[in-house]
């Protein structure tokens, strides 16, 4: 048997426990039963349980848990932060499952495990990643058959739209001016920018989300410039950036905003992201 990395949640000890394997994570669960009291801190986690048709198992939301405006009905705990809220605060709902984000939460892993809650910890990179933690969330909540159908129909929507022109557009995506924080080969939104036929200047960095200097942004010269989070006055001073009239992007009127939660969320609306990608630098053919 190939080796793995485990993550053991040693939660219930008696002989009623079911095995879940949680291949892409490489997480082994233990559970009693099917949830039927989800906290959800993940807003890409609720939006994959709506498609399943799990909403009605959830009991508590965070602040960014806003997509499908169904959820909006249910409680919140606060802000997308885990550290803006309390671990009291999940177990006041009584929760059998908690749906997490990587980076986001992990200081909430041994305290859950404390009270014995199990947790599913998402870690979506890629769009490929999207479809095994949908797969996995699918198996949890025993509904295997919408998961597969789920995949398939995001998979038969990607390779219509797909585009991998001979010449690919590049793009800066800036996450953060200051510091200057863009997007690297390992985020969601580089498969995002490639599925779309464009190319992040910033490919060749492995961090997700590297800071970088405005003095590398200006050699690389994108011919695009895409901010996921800023308005249309924050866009007006960005054409005014010193230095930066010499890029492709702003010389040819390029920067454009774009809806960050569709765009940032490793999720089923992954299709509309690229779309929307398609829509800015393909625009002109």
């Amino acid at each position: 048997m190939q080796e793995k990395k485990y993550k053991l949640h040693n939660m219930f000890k008696t002989k009623r426990l079911f095995l879940i394997l949680i291949v892409q994570f490489s997480f082994l669960f233990y559970i009693f039963a099917l949830p039927s009291r989800i906290v959800s801190l993940a807003p890409n986690g609720t939006e994959i349980l709506y498609e399943l048709g799990c909403t009605s198992k959830i009991v508590a939301r965070t602040d960014f848990c806003d997509y499908p405006s169904q959820v909006l009905a249910l409680p919140s705990i606060g802000g997308f932060d885990g550290k803006s809220f309390s671990i009291e605060t999940i177990l006041a709902y009584n929760p059998d499952f908690v749906y997490m984000v990587d980076g986001m939460h992990n200081h909430l892993e041994d305290l859950l495990k404390q009270f014995n809650v199990p947790y599913y910890l998402s870690k979506a990179t890629s769009i490929d990643a999207v479809f095994e933690e949908i797969a996995d969330v699918a198996k949890i909540m025993e509904c295997q058959e919408k998961g597969d159908k789920l995949v398939f129909r995001m998979k038969k929507e990607l390779d219509a739209i797909k585009r991998s022109p001979e010449k690919r557009p590049s793009v800066y995506c800036e996450i953060f001016a200051s510091p200057y924080m863009s997007i690297g080969k390992s985020s969601f939104m580089n498969d995002i920018l490639e599925f779309a036929g464009a190319r992040n200047i910033f490919e060749d960095l492995s961090q997700s989300y590297p800071q970088i200097s405005e003095e590398a942004v200006i050699a690389k010269n994108p011919d695009f410039i895409i901010v996921p989070y800023y308005s249309p006055d924050q866009i007006n001073l960005m054409y005014k950036r010193h230095g930066w009239n010499n890029i492709s992007a702003v010389k040819n009127h390029k920067i454009y905003a774009i809806d960050a939660d569709i765009f940032s969320r490793p999720g089923p609306r992954v299709v509309d992201a690229i779309k929307m990608v398609q829509d800015i630098i393909w625009s002109d053919e």
